[in-house]
C-alpha cells in the first residue's frame, strides 16, 4: 500500500470524498483503480503485492518469493547491493535511485 500512497498521494482503496464504509466495501470486494500514470509494470506489482491471501502475495513465502520481488520489472532499475551498502541516492526520479549509488 505503501508504494500505491507514494506514487499517487492517495489509499489505493478511496477517492476523495468517500465515506469509511464505501472504503471497506472496496477493500473487501478488492476493487482497486489505478490513476493513469501508473506504468503496467506498477500495476503488476501491486496487484501482486495487495492480494488479500497473504500467502498469494508476491515476496510473502521465504528466500526464493523474496528473490522474485527483487526480480520484478518495477524494481529493474534498482541496485540492490547499493542498497544494502548505503550507497544510494535521490537522483530526480524512481529511474536513477540506486543504479549504482552516489
Amino acid at each position: 500500500m505503501l508504494i500505491y500512497c507514494l506514487m499517487s498521494g492517495e489509499t489505493p482503496f478511496a477517492s476523495p470524498g468517500d465515506d469509511e464504509l464505501r472504503i471497506y466495501r472496496r477493500i473487501v470486494s478488492r476493487t482497486l483503480a489505478f490513476p493513469p500514470h501508473f506504468s503496467p509494470a506498477a500495476r503488476d506489482l501491486l496487484e501482486r503485492l495487495l492480494q488479500h491471501e497473504p500467502a498469494n502475495r508476491l515476496g510473502g513465502q521465504g528466500p526464493a518469493s523474496l528473490r522474485a520481488l527483487k526480480r520484478h520489472p518495477w524494481f529493474a532499475a534498482m541496485n540492490w547491493d547499493a542498497l544494502l551498502e548505503h550507497r544510494c541516492g535521490w537522483l530526480g526520479g524512481w529511474e536513477g535511485v540506486c543504479r549504482g549509488g552516489v
